[in-house]
């Protein structure tokens, strides 16, 4: 089973979050990395949102400064 992205969205579709849930888990987590997590969209299954749609919400928040890991 692939990585699974979930979208969190407002009453317009619009993506406010993305949540996921790593081969094997039990439990969804938040999107922290970004830049790596943007990677896993080639092959994720997508839920909540089109696979689009994820990927301009992934593309605003590094454009804005945010989603490098923190140490």
């Amino acid at each position: 089973m692939s990585h699974e992205l979930i979208a969190e969205t407002d009453e317009s579709g619009r993506v406010l979050w993305v949540w996921i849930k790593e081969k094997g888990a039990s439990r969804v987590r938040p999107a922290r990395d970004l830049p790596k997590e943007r990677k896993l969209l080639e092959g994720a299954k997508c839920h909540g949102a089109a696979p689009e749609s994820l990927r301009r919400w992934f593309s605003e928040r590094l454009a804005e400064g945010h989603g490098a890991a923190r140490r």
